[in-house]
């Protein structure tokens, strides 16, 4: 969400449509432009974002929570795979960032007292902005690290950035530790 190409979305409101899959299962929902680190030093780049509204982490979140009430219209269920973009949060919240931006202050504290109890922030920060009913949330599962989702033997529920180790996988890797996998 966020970065989403707007012909990729209607792409994928037309299939369901079509098909009427009754699962979808989604990676990477939190995009983390907001708070991604790989982008923190980048001053020029930060202004830049900062100028577009990029930078504000309710913003973010209200767009996720806008993203998942569309597809919760389109299908019985969605399935939530635990991601590093997800983690890109995790991150962000545990360095303490939010505290020296202001636009995410009030937000950061409130995720991140939900990660100091071991709760996902990203699952509370789209429950804070949900304007859906609660039997379109309940559509939703948000599946931890290392859960399985396996559908007719194949392994759904892994992202694929993480091999055994918790190091960056190789195609070998990936293909002994899931046998039979679509990972994002």
């Amino acid at each position: 969400s966020g970065a989403t190409d707007p012909m990729v979305k209607e792409c994928v409101s037309s299939i369901c449509a079509r098909l009427k899959p009754k699962i979808l299962v989604l990676h990477d929902v939190f995009d983390g432009l907001s708070v991604n680190h790989h982008d923190k030093s980048k001053v020029i780049l930060r202004s830049m974002l900062a100028g577009e509204g990029k930078l504000s982490l309710d913003q973010e979140m209200q767009g996720l929570a806008d993203d998942l009430l569309k597809a919760a219209s389109m299908v019985e269920k969605i399935v939530i795979v635990k991601s590093n973009h997800d983690e890109f949060l995790e991150r962000y919240l545990e360095e303490g960032r939010f505290m020296a931006e202001p636009q995410n202050t009030d937000l950061g504290l409130v995720l991140a007292k939900v990660l100091h109890d071991k709760g996902d922030p990203v699952r509370e920060g789209v429950a804070k902005y949900w304007n859906g009913t609660l039997k379109d949330w309940d559509k939703i599962t948000w599946l931890k690290r290392d859960e399985d989702y396996i559908i007719a033997d194949i392994q759904l529920g892994a992202h694929g950035d993480l091999g055994p180790n918790g190091g960056f996988p190789s195609l070998a890797t990936l293909a002994t530790t899931y046998p039979k996998s679509v990972t994002g």
